[in-house]
């Protein structure tokens, strides 16, 4: 009949964030079958370590941009404050000097 073609769902499935149950537990069966019993909870220790240690560093970053945004926008108000600053003092010296 046909070949036997390997979808790319799974991985996609992964990549995209739409994981179900069934691809839950195949990932779980594999798993169980390469690590074995034993061995897996310390590896879902170590996973559960390293996607804390990522969510924070993407915390961080988010956190260190928003604060950029704000020290760009703070400082381009200052300089528009300052440049209305020094033009109102212009038209005074302007409007007593007459």
């Amino acid at each position: 009949m046909g070949y036997f073609m390997p979808s790319l769902e799974f991985p996609v499935a992964l990549i995209s964030g739409g994981v179900g149950y069934l691809e839950l537990l195949l990932l779980f069966t594999v798993m169980l079958i390469l690590f074995g019993p034993a061995r897996l909870p310390a590896i879902a220790r170590k996973l559960g370590h390293w996607v804390e240690q990522l969510r924070k560093a993407a915390h961080v970053f988010q956190q260190n941009l928003l604060s950029m945004d704000e020290d760009a926008i703070d400082g381009d108000m200052g300089d528009a404050l300052s440049n209305s600053r020094k033009q109102q003092k212009e038209k005074e010296h302007d409007g007593s000097s007459h």
